[in-house]
């Protein structure tokens, strides 16, 4: 689940999920995006999958900011088969440009099956060590919200952030 905060609630946010769900907050990690700058701090418990990301939007002035639960994450075993499930009852998915599969080739140099895996089904892809992530996302509603579709392989324990940039441009539109 991603909340977006504003910025002089982030502590308050933190204390609330630390206090009443025993949440363990991670490192601050900034992303730029189309329209600002972006703060982002995961909270998880000692044990289980759960993860609660607060985010706070930096917007320039005309942009609004985004307030409340922006976003919601679901674990599946095969992303892939989700997304062509999604695709034949008509969801609209977020495409990815095509130089984004360039840049994974030349950063990872992937397997070409996979590769093309990805490119067709406009997965998102990070690898840390041997573990590894693909994701894919809804467009956004009009008031921001949209739904990410993940699958974890190897023990992968982060959030995608390689891919974060990407995601917030195609969002933005």
């Amino acid at each position: 689940m991603v909340v977006a905060v504003p910025a002089e609630r982030f502590d308050q946010e933190i204390a609330f999920f630390r206090t009443l769900f025993d949440l363990t907050p991670g490192g601050v990690e900034e992303f730029i995006e189309p329209h600002g700058r972006l703060r982002s701090r995961a909270l998880r418990p000692p044990v289980g999958d759960l993860r609660v990301v607060l985010n706070v939007e930096d917007v320039r002035p005309g942009h609004p900011r985004r307030s409340g639960i922006t976003q919601l994450a679901f674990a599946v075993a095969d992303v892939a088969a989700q997304v062509r499930a999604l695709r034949s009852r008509g969801v609209p998915l977020m495409p990815v440009p095509d130089n984004y599969y360039v840049d994974l080739d030349a950063r990872f140099a992937l397997d070409p099956a996979l590769l093309a895996e990805l490119r067709e089904h406009q997965l998102l892809y990070d690898r840390v060590g041997d573990g590894e992530l693909l994701q894919a996302f809804t467009l956004p509603l009009e008031t921001g919200f949209h739904v990410e579709l993940l699958e974890r392989r190897g023990g992968y324990a982060g959030y995608g952030a390689a891919g974060t940039h990407v995601r917030l441009a195609a969002q933005a539109g």
